[in-house]
């Protein structure tokens, strides 16, 4: 994972994105991953989106770090 683009690994955020990533080729529910890092739903959603504005702003921010868009990223995953 890139760097700024997750949380510490044993934060409930860091939790998350390592749950979500170990899971990336499959439908998640909030409350999956939420139940999976430890935290409640509406907790998990906060903490989200504290960290993006928009989806606009993650995409951006996601294209900085991993140098091509979220999109094209996960196409690569399932190749």
């Amino acid at each position: 994972m890139g760097k700024n683009l997750c949380a510490p690994p044993s934060s409930p955020v860091g939790k998350a994105v390592r749950y979500i990533y170990s899971q990336y080729a499959r439908p998640l529910s909030v409350d999956e991953v939420a139940k999976a890092s430890g935290i409640t739903s509406s907790a998990l959603c906060r903490a989200f989106k504290c960290g993006f504005q928009s989806l606009s702003n993650f995409n951006r921010q996601f294209q900085k770090v991993k140098g091509m868009s979220p999109t094209n990223y996960i196409s690569g995953l399932q190749q």
